[in-house]
Parts: structure tokens; C-alpha cells; sequence
């Protein structure tokens, strides 16, 4: 079920807030965010109406002359946030590669400044300035 969740959610960029959800956030850090498999890159028909939904490619955002298509770069890079196939230009997609850092802190969002100005008596969330 875990594996199912994570990619579903890895493409809507909603993956650590459902990591946060289970309070397994160290799979954050230590476990591969592998989703689909991609044969090559090029267009796709990923839900099976005819039309192609997503353009996976490298570099050069390339031109296509199917409307409302998503382009997907997946350039080798270990930025934050990047997706990448995981051999080069085929295989699973993989989300956010390279080092990853959870801090527990991560578990619960920071209170924002203006909320604790009104209300002086209201403190921050562990580990938040």
C-alpha cells in the first residue's frame, strides 16, 4: 500500500507530506522514490484515452504538437526536487535522487510569524526559530 501511495503521489510532488503522514519521514533519506517505468523518452499515453499526456525528455525542452502535454525533464542532476529515470533514459522514474536529509522537526510545520504577533502566547514547533 505504502509503495502504491508513494507513486501515486510522486508526480503531484506531494510525497514528504505523505511521509510526514505515516511519521516515516527517514524513508525520506535512506529509501530510493522510484514511480513508473519509462521504456524510453518521448511521448505517452498514460491513461489510455489516445491522447499522449507526458513528454519525457533530456536537455532541450523539445517541441510537440499535442496540446496540454506535460513536459517532464529528466536530466541527470541531484538537485532538490528533480526527477530522473534511473538508467539515464529508460527505467523507473526516480524522484528527488542523491543525498536527503529528514529532520524530526519536519513532522509538523513551523507556526507562521504573524499568527505568534497576534498571539504572543502561542510558541513555535520543536526545532523552528
Amino acid at each position: 500500500m505504502l509503495r502504491e501511495r508513494g507513486v501515486e503521489l510522486i508526480f503531484e510532488g506531494r510525497r514528504p507530506d505523505d511521509l510526514r503522514r505515516w511519521k516515516i519521514g527517514e524513508l525520506f533519506q535512506s529509501a530510493d522514490m522510484n514511480g513508473m517505468y519509462v521504456p524510453a523518452l518521448g511521448e505517452y499515453d498514460l491513461n489510455g484515452d489516445g491522447v499522449k499526456d507526458v513528454y519525457f525528455y533530456q536537455g532541450t525542452k523539445p517541441a510537440s504538437t499535442t496540446p496540454g502535454i506535460a513536459f517532464v525533464d529528466v536530466s541527470t542532476s541531484t538537485a532538490v526536487g528533480r526527477i530522473q529515470l534511473s538508467n539515464g533514459t529508460s527505467g523507473e522514474v526516480r524522484w528527488n535522487p542523491g543525498a536527503r536529509q529528514w529532520l524530526d522537526a519536519k513532522y509538523l510545520y513551523p507556526i507562521p510569524e504573524d499568527v505568534r504577533v497576534r498571539n504572543p502566547k502561542l510558541g513555535q514547533n520543536p526545532g523552528w526559530m
